[in-house]
């Protein structure tokens, strides 16, 4: 797993993403009152979650696929995402 901020990070009114507990602000998406930020503040904040989702989907995959299926396009593009995020090529 990389090493991004752990924890949940929440949505703040001002258009900041912060990580509960101790505040610490990962991103300001957008000046205060601009409209249409939500919906990209709200993909930016569930980055954590989404991406221990599919990190624990592709092993259990590997895990699964005793057989050594090749990879469907899907796990394909699982896998590029994971890899993009943990700044690989």
């Amino acid at each position: 797993m990389s090493a991004h901020t752990r924890g949940t990070w929440t949505v703040r009114p001002d258009g900041g993403i912060d990580t509960d507990g101790d505040a610490v602000r990962i991103v300001t998406v957008v000046q205060p009152g601009a409209i249409g930020w939500a919906p990209d503040a709200k993909l930016i904040a569930a980055a954590p979650e989404l991406f221990q989702a599919l990190d624990e989907l592709l092993a259990e995959f590997d895990l699964c696929n005793e057989q050594g299926y090749p990879d469907t396009f899907g796990i394909e593009l699982a896998r590029a995402a994971i890899a993009k995020a943990e700044g690989k090529p």
